[in-house]
């Protein structure tokens, strides 16, 4: 990924992280539970979590997680996937665009499964 294409994802990123927390773009769960989707007026846009194992080369063998965002046409062809493996880190940021992809994923999440609303039932039941 080029410097130009890191800072444009990191950008698409931020503004779906923020969007998302003002309640500007809804999330639903996708086709598995590590998937969530928003339609949007110009497209589609998938987040997901991925859990894997490095290559054959490392000597570590835990589990490692990345998160993967895909955007996709109104058609629901792929247009351009980016993964947090791959991205490099902006200069000027306290927050990696990986940090910020897991964040956004998070958020999405919790939206999509409206965990706020159950905690809040669940609190509301038990008192």
């Amino acid at each position: 990924m080029t410097a130009e294409q890191n800072e444009q994802f990191r950008m698409l990123v931020q503004r779906l992280l923020d969007s998302t927390r003002a309640g500007r773009i809804e999330w639903e769960p996708g086709l598995n539970e590590n998937t969530f989707v928003a339609s949007l007026n110009h497209g589609i846009v998938e987040v997901r979590r991925i859990v894997g194992f490095p290559d054959e080369l490392c000597d570590d063998d835990s589990p490692v997680e990345y998160f993967e965002l895909t955007i996709l046409t109104s058609n629901a062809r792929v247009a351009e996937r980016f993964s947090s493996e791959h991205m490099l880190s902006g200069k000027d940021t306290l927050q990696t665009p990986s940090d910020t992809l897991a964040d956004l994923y998070r958020v999405a999440r919790g939206q999509a499964m409206k965990s706020d609303t159950l905690i809040n039932e669940i609190i509301g039941e038990l008192a």
